[in-house]
């Protein structure tokens, strides 16, 4: 199971965390794992003594098949899934998201991802890096943005800002470095 979660958050885009439930003799684990690791429940009995489904079982199956928003179930809610798009009469093959940088002041606006990933990383464990070709909402693709969605733990360095220090010593801008417009 959890080989298969991990493989789950390095397959299914801005996915922070995923929920499974192992079934275990007659007991269940609901494990949630991340990138930092895994973190497994109490075990709880599956049937009680006259082998009937207990209320338990049933209410934490019922709360991850129908109650949980896919927030909840682990979705990045920075990103939301876009409608079904097209362009120029075909349909566009991978999913699009509308992605809004929360607690940036500089971009209220949202990023539209352009297409499947420019790149993925498939590791099971680490930041799960994901590149994105994406264009501010409501403009046209010829002004095209990067956009980098990697999971940290919240004691390490964001990325912005070792960009912003590297904008202060003049460092950005220059020919093969990129320049950075928000994070």
């Amino acid at each position: 199971a959890g080989d298969y979660a991990r493989l789950q958050l390095s397959l299914r885009p801005f996915q922070l965390y995923s929920i499974c439930v192992i079934i275990h003799g007659d007991k269940f684990t609901v494990s949630v794992y991340d990138r930092g690791g895994v973190m497994h429940g109490k075990p709880w009995r599956v049937y009680d003594s006259e082998l009937r489904v207990r209320k338990r079982f049933i209410r934490v199956i019922r709360r991850l098949a129908v109650d949980m928003t896919e927030a909840q179930l682990g979705r990045d809610p920075t990103a939301e899934l876009s409608g079904p798009n097209m362009r120029d009469d075909r349909p566009n093959l991978y999913p699009q998201y509308d992605v809004c940088l929360l607690g940036v002041e500089e971009s209220q606006q949202k990023w539209q991802t352009i297409e499947a990933p420019l790149w993925t990383s498939y590791s099971r464990v680490g930041r799960g890096t994901t590149v994105w070709a994406v264009r501010a909402e409501a403009q046209d693709d010829r002004n095209r943005y990067i956009l980098k969605s990697a999971w940290r733990h919240t004691r390490r360095q964001t990325e912005s800002s070792i960009y912003e220090y590297l904008r202060e010593i003049g460092i950005l801008g220059q020919r093969g470095i990129t320049d950075f417009v928000c994070g």
